[in-house]
């Protein structure tokens, strides 16, 4: 089965480890501190899902997180050590795929859980997603282009909240 082009892969056959967070840590701050240095996500977009902060990490390696619950789906990447709790699915790619190629890619697929009454996503679930999968230099292109057009995209929010503040401006002026 091909995409793109390219062969679609496993997830799972793409990444080292695969699974979900836990518990919070004893060590627990609201306020991130000299000693509670080390971030915790959970399962939110709101505050990219920061939960508070701890002494330390479960996941040192660059990794990708994807909420299971809650906001089912949301992707972010994770370039700091941190915790993850109440089942944040974490994806750590092998080093022969560009994490922010993955991260793209995930992000496109647009994930949805299942479940009669609430909605989750699964390490199972995760593990099944395909992407197409480039080589490395062509991950590398891809990735280069998403970031033009979201630097393209910010440009032009930018442009419209002003050219909104403008007409707001008129709009008082006259009224």
């Amino acid at each position: 089965m091909r995409g793109g082009g390219y062969e679609l892969i496993l997830i799972s056959e793409i990444c080292n480890e695969i699974f979900a967070g836990g518990d919070k840590p004893q060590v627990f701050s609201e306020q991130k501190t000299e000693i509670c240095n080390v971030a915790i996500y959970a399962n939110a977009e709101k505050d990219d899902g920061l939960y508070g902060w701890t002494n330390q990490a479960r996941v040192q390696k660059p990794s990708i997180t994807i909420s299971a619950r809650g906001t089912i789906g949301y992707v972010s990447l994770r370039n700091e050590p941190f915790f993850p709790i109440v089942r944040l699915i974490v994806i750590t790619p092998k080093p022969t795929i560009s994490i922010n190629y993955l991260y793209y890619a995930l992000k496109e697929k647009h994930i949805n859980g299942n479940g009669a009454n609430i909605p989750q996503l699964t390490v199972p679930m995760v593990k099944n997603i395909k992407i197409p999968l480039p080589p490395l230099q062509t991950q590398q292109k891809i990735v280069a282009e998403f970031k033009n057009l979201e630097s393209e995209i910010s440009k032009r929010e930018q442009r419209l909240a002003n050219l909104q503040g403008a007409y707001a401006q008129i709009l008082e002026r006259h009224l």
